[in-house]
């Protein structure tokens, strides 16, 4: 009996998750007062600036530059999800933690921030050299890896908070 209730919850929770991404809505994940520890056998979502999808990077480009740094205040984060799916990290048989880096264009970042426990944000490191304008990817990776455990990736758009309309410097075209 208990087993056919737990179905019909992540059944439920399937459906609002999926309901949500079609809506083009961010995915769900559990929100509790107090944080839990990344341990093996967790499904989990990560966010930027408290978004898992689509997220926007602020990015200070002062004049005709076309790479700048991220302003302050900006966040990174990791939310046990509530359920599992396809759509979801997980962190599989060995992880303990799950380390956040950025790509963009041809380059990638070495750790942004490492997480212990869901629930806890991190600030975004300003001291990068990112690009005015353009995508990227933040990538959550449950750490130690294993053959079961699966990244989640949030795509990101540098967006040039020191640019103006017209402003040559405006934008960043990827080598």
């Amino acid at each position: 009996m208990a087993h056919a209730r737990r179905l019909k919850s992540i059944s439920v929770v399937a459906a609002a998750v999926v309901a949500s991404l079609s809506s083009g809505g961010a995915l769900a994940w559990a929100q509790s007062p107090t944080s839990s520890s990344v341990h093996p056998h967790q499904f989990f979502v990560g966010a930027v600036n408290g978004v898992s999808t689509e997220a926007v990077i602020k990015v200070l480009c002062p004049g005709p530059a076309n790479t700048g740094h991220a302003l302050s205040g900006q966040t990174l984060q990791v939310n046990l999800a509530e359920g599992g799916g396809p759509d979801l990290g997980f962190t599989g048989t060995k992880a303990k933690a799950i380390v956040a880096t950025l790509a963009f264009a041809k380059n990638v970042t070495g750790s942004l921030a490492t997480f212990r426990r869901y629930g806890v944000a991190a600030p975004f490191p300003t001291s990068l050299i990112l690009p005015c304008s353009g995508t990227g990817i933040v990538s959550f990776d449950p750490t130690p890896g294993s053959r079961t455990a699966k990244a989640y990736d949030v795509d990101v758009t540098f967006e040039n908070e020191g640019a103006t309309a017209g402003d040559p410097g405006s934008s960043f075209i990827a080598p």
